[in-house]
């Protein structure tokens, strides 16, 4: 087989498999509680549904600023609730998302973090609470819940 017909198949793999990879990321965007390599644990799956402000997933590599329009939806559904999804690549390229909640009887921000998928860390979901949190972007001091 000519070099040049074997290179051409190399390339329409990586193209197949950057768009296998990009559909699977937005469908990761598009949902919310998404299932990493462990079950995904009641308190989740049952909890208070809240005014969704979408779902945002940074490219591996990017600065993970958060789009403005996102950020003003949690902010304004501190008073009836609001969640923002956000996915996120750690360096070694795992999927961690976190959900950020506000809302009546969330004191500050809420995140929970689905970390099942990040083959470095501890493989679990976590809930954090952040009363001193003005934003997603500046959390203050936060603490385990329970």
């Amino acid at each position: 087989m000519a070099r040049s017909s074997v290179m051409r198949r190399g390339a329409a793999r990586r193209v197949v498999g950057g768009v296998v990879v990009g559909l699977a990321v937005a469908g990761l965007a598009a949902c919310s509680g998404v299932q990493g390599s462990s079950p995904t644990p009641s308190w989740f799956a049952d909890r208070e549904p809240l005014s969704p402000c979408g779902s945002v997933t940074s490219a591996p590599g990017s600065d993970g600023a958060l789009p403005a329009d996102a950020l003003a939806c949690l902010a304004a559904g501190a008073h009836d609730g609001a969640e923002l999804t956000v996915g996120s690549y750690i360096t070694e390229g795992d999927l961690i998302v976190s959900y950020y909640r506000v809302g009546p009887g969330i004191d500050g921000i809420e995140v929970i973090t689905d970390a099942t998928r990040d083959a470095f860390g501890p493989r679990e979901w976590r809930l954090d609470r952040c009363p001193d949190a003005t934003s997603v972007t500046d959390l203050g001091t936060c603490a385990p819940a329970g």
